[in-house]
């Protein structure tokens, strides 16, 4: 149920085919029309800086205000006019829910403001991170909600694949470790979103690339990986085989990842037999896994397979003959004692 909770929700949320609330729709871009807009985007802007409370009505009128700046910044002429309108830090305030005065009583619009109000900062991405927005994301990591958590690892997702800094910042401000906890979600989306940016943590500028990829291993990433690769969903075993090939040469040996993946060469996904192929080469550059590989069958395993794509059988060869390399270099080492 918490898988389906999750889709239909997180389906409802990222659709780009909701229509805008009939009270306002551009259908010019002359001048009028464009100081109408942000005479419009503004008055939304103050809705939300002046309404922060757990009332029904208030909640209400907020959900209202953050789905018209929603679709306002699905047009990208429209993003900045709701950036200099101070949209972002208006949105900021609604990631976190209000206090209520009773914890028993009702909880008009729960998670739903707060939903809304992450989805539509995704959209003004690039945006964020001034407003010091990464710290309420981080906390949105954890939430129980799988909508809540879904949404936010979305928005850092698309902050990191923006930029390199962006991502310091983002690993910076902790999301490492929320990250990594989200690979155990009940939700799948949340698991193979959580998988790519754990990829994209591992992947990039070389300085300290190493020793966080050493960290993400030690932080527990690479146990939940593998359990995705027996995934029944094939975006799931594609992302984590994606997230464990970056990992390959940081110990995910160590963690059994040799077996399933080797499995994973009989894909008929060509993205999953390639990343898994990707990832043994990762694996074979390590010559504590030659052992492993020969042990588990895995030589043979390389040599029998069948590989849909021309750079899987090429990323398969590089493989087999890293591990010939391997083997002789240990081979030479043990004649010369």
């Amino acid at each position: 149920m918490d898988n389906q909770k999750c889709h239909e929700q997180t389906t409802n949320s990222r659709s780009s085919k909701r229509k805008l609330d009939d009270e306002f729709i551009v259908t010019s871009s002359d001048e009028t029309t464009q100081q109408d807009l942000a005479s419009h985007v503004r008055a939304q802007v103050q809705i939300l800086d002046s309404t922060v409370s757990s009332l029904e009505a208030d909640r209400a009128i907020v959900k209202h205000s953050i789905h018209i700046l929603s679709e306002l910044a699905k047009n990208q002429d429209i993003v900045n006019l709701i950036v200099e309108s101070g949209g972002v830090s208006a949105l900021v305030q609604h990631l976190q829910a209000p206090e209520w005065k009773e914890l028993s009583e009702p909880r008009p619009y729960e998670h739903e403001v707060e939903k809304g109000s992450a989805f539509t900062l995704g959209l003004l991405a690039l945006k964020i991170v001034d407003c010091n927005a990464l710290p309420t994301l981080i906390l949105m990591l954890q939430s129980e909600d799988v909508a809540i958590h879904y949404e936010a690892v979305g928005v850092i997702g698309n902050l990191v694949h923006s930029s390199p800094n962006i991502k310091k910042e983002v690993l910076r401000a902790g999301a490492l470790q929320p990250v990594i906890e989200l690979l155990s979600s009940s939700c799948l989306e949340s698991q193979r979103e959580a998988a790519l940016l754990l990829g994209q943590f591992a992947n990039g500028d070389t300085d300290c690339k190493v020793d966080r990829n050493i960290d993400i291993v030690q932080k527990g990433a690479v146990g939940p990986l593998i359990d995705m690769l027996q995934s029944p969903d094939a975006q799931v075993r594609e992302m984590s085989t994606f997230a464990l090939g970056r990992l390959a040469q940081a110990g995910i040996a160590h963690g059994g990842g040799i077996p399933p993946l080797l499995k994973l060469l009989d894909s008929k996904d060509d993205r999953v037999q390639h990343n898994a192929a990707f990832a043994l080469f990762g694996l074979a550059d390590n010559e504590y896994n030659v052992a492993d590989f020969i042990r588990v069958g895995g030589v043979q395993k390389l040599q029998d397979g069948e590989f849909i794509f021309q750079p899987t059988r090429d990323c398969v060869a590089k493989t087999l003959k890293r591990l010939e390399e391997k083997v002789n270099e240990r081979i030479c080492k043990r004649s010369k004692m």
